[in-house]
Formats: structure tokens, sequence, C-alpha cells
């Protein structure tokens, strides 16, 4: 855009500059455009920022709104308020041609919210897609809207207009005055009565101040442009230029290293990282959380990068490093990461040495109690796979890792695991040369373990292709390039003459297993379809099961679907189960394969069919979030969507555990009359979205499948009791958008707000605990907005407040009481005023012993009113009174028990008066 000054913003991407903003959600206005691609921001509570809109590849900001500089999409009809020209950012449904939506429409959910939409920043530009509203964070944003309290601000001009300095005004609205733009001026009424409008955003000029903030309209945070000041080519080249990114935020990042974020010389040797380096998280999920407090805390998202390899995308002034997954970029401490090699077959490495961080750097593959036996350990890369893993071998042993667990040494003597003594290691007479000769088929059968162990390591324990306890007895009569060595080399090698030749000399090799495979399932495996092919002409057996497994499943656990259709059509058997009762299609639904799984329902296979957890394959899929997986299951008649696993988990509800936003969409649109089901009649879908903070899911729920938001579930709790036992603000805020009831009781007589402030924080001084009591205070103040009553008794008789068992979380909580009566409920039928104090004598009792500022002079209030029990007065005015300046009750003369200079004192002041 040509002009930027005058444009609304609020946090972006790449936000570091903690809470002077106002927090995620408040508004501000771009009052200058800096040189090096960097903007001055006013933010609506009067503080200012320097803000990067492209320095360095980095976005502070996001665009809220654009409609006060001018951006005009003239001729286009709005469809949700009918306007006939839409100011501001347009919204285009792809789906229908017709409609278009203003912001403001847009994000009050006016159409299908199923449906994708291209964004419009500017008449003329090409759109931008969308993803879904249904699945998309919606926050609420703050600043100056109507019903914000405001007093002059940094471009003030109006002389005492305002009443004089100090003056505090009322926004009643926006005006529509200022040329060629709109939603730049508000309308103030001061406190002698007389409106104004004054500027906030127009020209970039700003004259008001925020004192008191009210909620505006909601937005999508991920719909929103970033705002920026340079042009595409240039914020391309300012992205692949890792080094320059570096170079600007090096010394704030070395900076945060000198200040002792870094233990030892070692670690900060490990985690001196560079725009492009290969990263992995070291520690697991409960260190995480510690370690991220100051670093933008942990979400759903961030744990599902546990045992993933990231990218470094950029570093941030306070010491986060920027780390891309999958396409999402989460900041992470640095201490938390661990850089990843590249690694070469042949390279001699060092396994690290401790075991819990080997865990976790290799919780993607698995890990055996044997594995122990290589840290510390100097082995040499006798493969890399493709998925970029490495099997280490220690002289006729080998392990699968991830690099992460390898430290490049070059210069070490390799070691041999002289104790390991699993049940291979015991029977193996092969001498080294035979051991170097078989290491193609080592490296392939450490391969199949790597992916069952893969499997193992999921929530569910579930297992692939397993390792049999016994073997057929190497044939002693052939050499090594006849016999199973050779074969085996030539099968991974796709060399299908070879694999002829040798199997037309010696027959017996065709169905030879050896280490639980036999040579057509390695070449299943492996994709070698000619391979297969010429063994299934030579007579292989195509469904020899060995220890479970099939050929069938040895291409799907290899995730080779081609060579998967390829043995359907040649008679595979679909319907045979391996160690852990999972058949084909449960496989190719957890490893995404939605043409295997077609062809496989084509063939018979039950789509319902159960494993030893009682998981069905959609299940599979929703765990793996494999989406064409789910999309192809939904669609099969078959399909039993209240099927329950081991757990009394349905397809629904496991979604709603994982949090998959897109399972849960499916399923809903397939049928909803799942929606309220509860698991062993205790807890519904929605009681599991809320219990883990789901929100995306919640919406769904509420908004696609119709969901109860008020229903009751075990011990009569509610999903907003179970997201205020856990503290969820957002999904608290989720569910009271959806018409959740504040007020209901749950078998104990608990409302909402009863457990927000009741549920006792374990370490209240430390800084998780600290944020989880300004989590609760935050939803108590959205709870009692939103009607709370807080006079309400439980079966103990104690009222809401009565239930807190940290003072600070208490005093904060009466500090709001004092300062909104007007949306204070109580459940006698008062709200709002000293008339409703009165009249509850419980509320009355509830706001005693607050320590607020003397209603008269606003110094400290030291004095403690009777019968009220208020302190509101300071010692000075107490006299000077008759009635509670809070609860207007009469107070009541006791000075016999002061000392005469108190008396003297006191006297004095009201001479004075």
């Amino acid at each position: 855009m040509a002009q930027r000054r005058g444009m609304r913003v609020l946090r972006g991407p790449d936000w570091d500059k903690g809470e002077e903003d106002g927090g995620e959600g408040h508004v501000g206005t771009v009052t200058e455009i800096l040189m090096n691609n960097m903007v001055r921001v006013v933010w609506d509570n009067g503080k200012e920022s320097i803000c990067r809109s492209g320095a360095g590849g980095k976005f502070d900001l996001r665009i809220f709104d654009s409609a006060p500089v001018g951006v005009l999409h003239s001729g286009v009809t709005c469809a949700g308020c009918e306007n006939d020209q839409i100011y501001g950012m347009l919204w285009h449904c792809k789906e229908c041609k017709c409609c278009n939506l203003c912001s403001l429409c847009y994000v009050m959910d006016k159409h299908d919210l199923r449906h994708e939409f291209l964004r419009y920043s500017e008449p003329g530009n090409p759109g931008e897609s969308m993803k879904k509203r249904s699945v998309s964070l919606k926050i609420r944003a703050m600043g100056i809207f109507p019903g914000a309290t405001v007093q002059r601000g940094k471009d003030w001009s109006w002389g005492d207009q305002d009443g004089g300095v100090g003056s505090v005004g009322h926004v009643e609205g926006f005006e529509d005055v200022a040329p060629n733009s709109s939603r730049n001026m508000m309308r103030v009424r001061w406190p002698k009565g007389n409106t104004n409008s004054y500027r906030l955003g127009y020209q970039g000029y700003v004259d008001l101040k925020c004192i008191e903030e009210e909620a505006g309209t909601y937005y999508y945070r991920d719909h929103l442009p970033v705002l920026s000041t340079v042009g595409v080519q240039e914020i391309r080249e300012s992205a692949a230029s890792g080094s320059n990114m570096r170079s600007l935020f090096a010394t704030n990042y070395e900076d945060e290293i000198s200040e002792g974020a870094i233990e030892s010389p070692r670690q900060k040797e490990e985690i001196k990282l560079q725009v492009g380096d290969k990263v992995t998280l070291r520690v697991g999920e409960d260190r995480l959380r510690e370690m991220q407090l100051k670093y933008g805390g942990v979400t759903a998202g961030i744990i599902k990068c546990l045992g993933k390899t990231g990218e470094v995308v950029g570093f941030a002034p306070n010491g986060a490093i920027s780390v891309k997954f999958n396409a999402i970029t989460y900041r992470f401490n640095p201490q938390s990461l661990l850089k990843v090699p590249q690694l070469n077959s042949g390279d001699v490495v060092r396994i690290r040495s401790d075991p819990e961080e080997m865990k976790v750097l290799n919780q993607r593959i698995g890990w055996k109690s044997e594995m122990t036996t290589a840290l510390g350990k100097v082995g040499r890369v006798t493969r890399v796979d493709e998925d970029g893993d490495v099997v280490v071998a220690f002289g006729q042993h080998s392990f699968v890792f991830t690099p992460a667990c390898c430290e490049p040494d070059l210069n070490a003597s390799l070691d041999s695991l002289q104790g390991y003594t699993s049940s291979e290691a015991a029977s193996s007479s092969k001498s080294s040369d035979e051991s170097d000769s078989n290491d193609d088929y080592g490296v392939l059968h450490q391969e199949m373990m790597k992916l069952a162990a893969r499997t193992l390591a999921d929530v569910l324990g579930r297992g692939g292709l397993q390792r049999g306890g016994q073997e057929g007895r190497r044939p002693s009569s052939e050499g090594s390039d006849k016999g199973i060595d050779g074969l085996l080399r030539a099968v991974i090698k796709g060399d299908k003459d070879i694999v002829k030749s040798i199997c037309q000399s010696n027959r017996s090799l065709l169905n030879f297993v050896h280490k639980g495979m036999t040579p057509l399932m390695v070449a299943c495996h492996e994709g070698q379809q000619e391979v297969a092919k010429a063994l299934l002409e030579l007579g292989a057996e195509i469904n020899r099961v060995e220890n479970g497994s099939t050929a069938l499943m040895a291409a799907l656990e290899g995730k080779k679907e081609k060579m998967a259709l390829f043995l359907l059509e040649k008679g595979a058997d679909p319907h045979l189960r391996n160690n852990k009762k999972r058949n084909a299609i449960h496989l190719a639904a957890y490893h995404n394969m939605p043409e295997a799984i077609k062809a496989l329902v084509l063939k018979g296979a039950d789509v319902n069919a159960k494993d030893q957890y009682g998981d069905t394959p959609l299940v599979d899929a929703i765990e793996q979030e494999s989406n064409e997986a789910i999309d192809m299951l939904v669609r099969v008649k078959p399909i039993d969507l209240q099927a329950t696993n081991r757990n009394n988990f349905n397809a629904l509800q496991y979604s709603c555990l994982k949090g998959n936003a897109y399972a849960t969409e499916k399923i809903l649109q397939r049928d909803s009359s799942i929606v309220d089901k509860k698991m062993d009649e205790k807890f519904s879908a929605l009681h599991i979205a809320a219990n883990n903070d789901h929100v995306e899911c919640i919406r769904l729920l509420v908004k696609t499948g119709k969901a109860n938001v008020n229903i009751v579930g075990d011990k009569r709790l509610t999903p907003l009791h179970l997201a205020c036992i856990k503290a969820h603000y957002r999904s608290v805020e989720a569910l009271l958008e959806s018409g959740a009831n504040v007020n209901l009781q749950d078998e104990d007589g608990d409302t909402a707000l009863h457990i927000t402030l009741g549920v006792r924080v374990q370490n209240p001084e430390s800084l998780a605990g600290r944020e989880n009591i300004k989590q609760r205070a935050r939803i108590a103040c959205v709870l009692l907005t939103k009607g709370a009553y807080v006079d309400i008794t439980n079966k103990k008789g104690a009222m809401p407040l009565q239930c807190c068992p940290h003072e600070v979380l208490r005093q904060t909580v009466k500090q709001f009481i004092v300062e909104n009566p007007n949306v204070i409920k109580q459940r006698g039928g008062g709200s709002g005023g000293t008339a409703a104090q009165r009249a509850s004598p419980g509320l009355n009792f509830l706001l005693q012993g607050l320590n607020l500022p003397c209603g008269r002079c606003m110094r400290p209030a030291d004095i403690t009113l009777m019968p009220c029990g208020h302190k509101t007065l300071c010692r000075s005015c107490c006299l000077l009174i008759t009635e509670c300046p809070l609860c207007d009750a009469p107070i009541e003369r006791r000075l016999a028990k002061r000392s005469d200079s108190v008396q003297r004192e006191l006297e004095e002041a009201c001479k004075q008066m």
C-alpha cells in the first residue's frame, strides 16, 4: 500500500517485545514509516514501539484494519451487511462466487464457516487463500473501542476541549467524517457533557490513549496479513540471506548467552546455531514446559515436534530461536535445542552417553534396553535411510539412531559391544567377513525394526513388523555370492536378473526365512517391484506369514503404496493380522495411504477391524494426522463411528483428545448425531476438548456438530467446569462465546467461578505458578463479565472468593469487582452499584479488607470503616464524611481507642478542611 501511516495493527508472527503492546489482541496505530523497513507504532495504551516491517526478514505486526488509510473496494457489495462498498480487506468465498464479505461480517461468522475464502488486501491484488474459519484461531481485539475510557494522547492539539489535563472521557463510537477513509475517528463524551471526534489513525495521528480498554471485534489471527514495507522480491532475498539475518541479531543472541543461559562450554558449542541448521529438541515434555516459560510457552503443536527435526529460520533479540517444523515456525529456548549433524555412510561417530537424553532424541524410532550398551561407544555409520536416520555398527552388532544421537568423532577408535548378549549375538557364528558380506541385509533389518519401534513408541504402544526369535538355517553349501547373502544384496539393489539366477540355481532360497523375513518381504519393503514380480513368478509365497508379518504388511510399513497395490492385484490376503492383531488396512491408515485403503476395502478388508488395543484404522489415521486416509475412511459406508477402543474412546472423542480438528470436522460432517455421546456415560467429546484446551475442536463441535455446550458429565461437571479446573483461558472464552452457562453447579454446588478461584496452584511463587494464577484471574474476570454470581454458595456454604487459597488472586478479583460494579451479578437479582452492595451482605463481606486508595484524596487508605469493614479512607478524611464511599453504609465513630496525638491530628485535619 502506498500509504500506511494510520494503519491499525496488532502483534504479528515475529513479535518479541513482551507485553508493551498490552498483550495479545491489543491494537495500535502506525504513526511513522522509518528507514530500513521499520515503523513506529503508538499502542492504544499510549506506549510506543519501533517494530520490524521486513527488517531482517522479520515481521512484528499484522494488519488489523486498513480502512483508516483509505483501502476501498468500490462497487463490491457485502453479502452480510449489504453495504455497496467495502472499506479495508475484502473476503471472497471460493465456493460461492457471488459472496463477498467485509472484515466485520467475516469475523462475525457470516456465511458458511466451512467454506474457504480468498483475502484481497487491496483492490487489484491477487487473493490469498485462507483456511476454513471453522478450524482457525479466533481472538478478541482490545483497545480503544466504543465503551472504552480515554484521555488526551500523543498528538492532542485541542486545548482544554476535554476539560483539562487528566480529564477522562468515554468513547461512544466511530465517526466517519474523514474523507476517503473509514474507522479512523472516534467520538468521545467528556465529563462536562461535550462531545467531539478525535483522530485514531487519521493521517497517522493519535489524539487519544486508553485508560480502561474495551473489547472490540474478533479477528482470525492467522488470516491477517503481516505489515510489510518491502516488496515481495526484497522479502525473498532477505529471508534467503541467512548470514544477514544472523548478523542482525547476533549481538543480542550472544548477550543472552553471556548472561548465563548456557551452562557449560560444550553446551554453548552445541547451540551456537546459524540459519539453515537442522535441530531437534533435546528435552522431554515436562522439562520443555519449564524451559519455555519465558519463550512463549508450550502448545500442542510444539509437543508434536518432540523427536522430529526442524530448521533454524531466525533469531529473536531475547535469545529465542525460531525453528520451522513442517512449515510451522515456533520459538524455543536455546537450551532446549540440539544441532543435528549431517552424517554419511562411513562416518565414525560417538553415541551420546546420557540415557535420558537419548530416549528423548531417539523416541521417534524407539528405545530398547540393549541399546544402553552403545552409550558413549564409537561406531561406524553403515547406512543412511530415506528418513535420514542412521544405522551404526559396533563390530557385528548395530542399532538404528537419529543423527541427533551421534557426535562425529573421526579420530576415535571403533568399539565392539562385548556385553551385548541378545539371542542374535549369542547364536551368531559368523566371521567378520561374513558380517561385512551381509551388511546390506543387516541395515535393512534394522530399518524394519526402526519402523516397528517407531510405531511402538506412540501413545498407544502399537507395533509393526517384529523381529523373530528364530531363523532358518543358513545354507552352507553356497558361497556368499550365490547364497542368501548374495540374494539379499541383489534384492535390495533391485537386480532381478541376479535374483532369478540365484533362486533358479538354489530354489530353497526362494522362501528362505532369515531374521523373520523372506526375500519377497525384503523386496516389498524396499519397493523393488520388478524383483517382487520375478520372485512371485518363480513361486514365492505371497501370503506367507513370518512372525505375524506378510509381504503386504512389509510394503505398507516401508511406505510403498504402489507395491501394496501390486500385491493386492496378485492375490495378497488383506485379512491377515500381525502379532498386534493389526491388519493391512491399519497400516495403510497409519501411514496415510488412501489408494491402498480404497483397494483394501474393495478386496473386502474390514474397515472397522480392531487391533489388540481396540483401535480401528480410523483411530490410527487420527493419531498420525493422516488427513487423506481420514477422508477416505470416513467416506466408506460401513464405517462405524461409534466403535470404541479399549479406553472407550470413539473416533470423535479420540480426535478431540488429540486436538485433530481436521478429523473432528470430517466426522461431524458424516454423522453429527454422536456429538453428545459420552464415553463410559461420563464425558462427551466437548468435555474432552475443553479439558485438553483444543479450542478449534470446541468451535467445530458447537458450530458444526450443534453440541450441547452445557452438557453435564460425571459429577455434574460441564465442559466449562473442566476448562476452569485446568485454567485454559482460550477454551473458557470459546465456550462462553458459544453460550455456556456460567452459573451451573456441579455435584458439590461449585460454579465455574468457584472452581477457577478454588484450585490450589502448586508452587505459586514459581514462574509457572504465577502464570497459572494470572490465567485464573483473567478467567475469573471474564466469568464475572458474563454474569457469574459473586454471592452464590456451594454445598459447604462458601462463596467463590471464600474458596480462593491465594491472596494475590483473591485481591485481584476483589479489585475487579470494585472497579466494575455495573457488570457484577448476584444470585438475588441485584447487579451493579452501591445499592446492590447494600442489598447483599454476601458481596459486602467479600469486599471487606480490600486495600483501596482513599476515596477522597487518593492517598493510601489506612482506616477500616465500621460496620461495613471497607478500607476506603485515610485517617485525614475519615472524619469528613458520614457514609462509606464504596457502599454508602453509615460510618460508626470509634475514636476512643485512638492516642491523643492521632486525635489531635484528625481534629487539625478537620479544621483545615
